[in-house]
C-alpha cells in the first residue's frame, strides 16, 4: 500500500489498513494469491470518475452534446442545428487546446526537474490542477457558453443521456460486486442527473452513490448556473471523506479516473488506477515523479513504491484485478 509520508501538508496521509489486515495481505500465501489474481482483495472504498472513466471515449461527457439539450436546438430546423453544432464543436476544441497548453507549459517547467517526487513537484502539480480548474470555470462563463447553458431542459438532458452516452464494457459487472459497500461516482461534470439517467439506462446497482453538481432550473429551464459543481480539489476532499467514513473497515480504498483532475483523488486512495488516459497524461505524471505500473503487476499491499498510479486497458482488467484472474481477463479482451 502506498504511504504518502512525504509532504503531509500537500497530500494528507491516507487512512491505513489495520496492522492485522496489513500483515495478512503481506503474507507469502496472500502475495501468491494476489499475484496470480485468484482472490478477491478487501475493499473498503471504491470510487470512480464519470466522464471518460465510466463512459466510453466516443461519448466522453455531457459537454460534447449539451447544446442538444437546449430549447434553442429542439426548436431549430436542420440548418440551424448544424450551425449550432459547428459553433459548439469549436468551443469544445478551443477548451481542449487551452487545457493541453496548460499541461505542456508545466512539462516545460519540469524539463530539468529530477524524475522523482519533490516538494517543488508537488507544488507544481497542485498549481497546475488549480490552473485547469480556473480555466474550466472561465470557459463556463463565456457568453457563448452561457447562451447554451441557460436553455437546457431536464428532458433534453435525459434525451442525450439515453441516446448519446455509453458506459464502458464490463463496468456494470464491476459495480455489481459491491453489494454491501456502495460504489461512489465522484464527478466534476455539469449534471448529476445526466449521470443518473445513464446509469438507469444500463440498470446499474441501486446502491450507487453519485457526487456531482447540477444545473439550477427555473420553470423547467436552466438558469445557466451549476450548483455544487466539484473541482479537482473537491474530488480529492470527497475521496478523503469517504476514506475517513470507512476508517474502521479493513481493506483498500480505490479510485479510478482518466484525466488530470483525477490525479489528486488517485493519490489520495490506497490504489489509484488510470483508464482511458492519453499519452500526455502519462508524460505529465512521470514528469511530476509519479510512477505508473500496469494493474497486471499488482502484488498486494507489499509494494513499497510511493506515488504510484496503476494503469488499465479496460474495465475487465480492473474487475479481474479486484475479483478474479487477470490472465483470463486479457484472453477475453483479445
Amino acid at each position: 500500500m502506498k504511504i504518502h509520508a512525504v509532504l503531509v501538508y500537500s497530500l494528507p496521509l491516507v487512512t491505513f489498513l489495520t496492522q492485522a489486515t496489513a500483515n495478512h495481505l503481506c503474507s507469502p500465501q496472500a502475495s501468491h494469491a494476489y499475484s496470480a489474481g485468484n482472490a478477491d482483495i478487501p475493499i473498503r472504498v471504491f470510487a470512480l470518475d464519470f466522464d471518460g472513466t465510466a463512459t466510453t471515449l466516443e461519448s466522453k461527457d455531457v459537454d460534447q452534446f449539451v447544446y442538444q439539450a437546449t430549447l434553442q436546438y429542439q426548436n431549430s430546423d436542420k440548418a440551424e442545428k448544424e450551425a449550432m453544432a459547428k459553433r459548439w464543436d469549436k468551443l469544445i476544441e478551443d477548451k481542449s487546446v487551452r487545457l493541453s497548453n496548460i499541461i505542456k507549459n508545466t512539462l516545460r517547467r519540469l524539463k530539468n526537474s529530477p524524475n522523482r517526487i519533490t516538494a517543488g513537484n508537488i507544488f507544481i502539480l497542485r498549481k497546475t490542477i488549480a490552473e485547469i480548474d480556473n480555466a474550466l470555470q472561465h470557459i463556463l462563463k463565456l457568453k457563448e457558453v452561457q447562451y447554451v447553458l441557460k436553455g437546457i431542459t431536464m428532458e433534453g438532458i435525459k434525451e442525450i443521456a439515453i441516446t448519446k452516452a455509453q458506459l464502458c464494457p464490463r463496468l456494470i459487472e464491476t459495480l455489481q460486486h459491491f453489494r454491501n459497500n456502495p460504489p461512489n461516482i465522484i464527478s466534476a461534470g455539469l449534471s448529476k442527473s445526466f449521470a443518473e439517467f445513464v446509469f438507469q439506462k444500463y440498470n446499474a446497482p441501486p446502491n450507487l452513490i453519485i457526487h456531482a453538481g447540477e444545473f439550477e432550473f427555473k420553470n423547467g429551464v436552466s438558469t445557466g448556473k451549476i450548483m455544487g459543481q466539484l473541482t479537482a480539489f473537491d474530488k480529492e476532499k470527497v475521496m478523503a471523506q469517504l476514506i475517513k467514513q470507512h476508517q474502521k473497515t479493513n481493506g483498500y480504498s480505490i479510485y479510478v479516473g482518466n484525466d488530470f483532475p483525477d490525479i489528486l483523488a488517485m493519490l489520495k486512495a490506497d490504489i489509484g488506477i488510470a483508464i482511458n488516459y492519453t499519452p500526455l497524461f502519462i508524460r505529465f505524471v512521470h514528469a511530476i515523479g509519479i510512477a505508473t505500473q500496469s494493474v497486471g503487476d499488482w502484488r498486494g499491499a507489499c509494494s513499497n513504491q510511493e506515488y504510484l498510479i496503476y494503469t488499465a486497458q479496460s474495465w475487465n482488467e480492473i474487475k479481474e484485478m479486484m475479483f478474479g484472474n487477470l490472465e483470463h481477463a486479457r484472453k477475453l479482451e483479445k
